[in-house]
């Protein structure tokens, strides 16, 4: 976890200071025995951006904006990447 640590920090710089990010949040690391998602584990970063303009066209550019930045950061090819929308709650 270590060196998912270092890849991650100056990653969530980058993100931090795109146009339009309001925060990035980033969980490093997960116990596969508790979280179901797969892809999981010690080496696993996720990313939570959040937007200053939720406007779709906006949130648009964003999402290219950061899978750019990822895909552009140390040993990307060997990751992978998946940008979802948040999904809405309903009673």
């Amino acid at each position: 976890m270590q060196q998912t640590s270092r890849i991650s920090a100056p990653l969530e710089k980058t993100l931090r200071d795109l146009e339009n990010v309001e925060y990035v949040y980033s969980i490093i690391g997960a116990d596969s025995r508790i979280n179901s998602r797969s892809g999981t584990g010690e080496h696993s970063i996720r990313f939570m951006v959040g937007v200053e303009d939720p406007s779709p066209e906006k949130e648009d550019v964003l999402m290219q904006q950061v899978r750019s930045e990822i895909l552009n950061a140390e040993n990307s090819s060997e990751w992978q990447v998946s940008l979802k929308r948040p999904a809405l709650f309903s009673f």
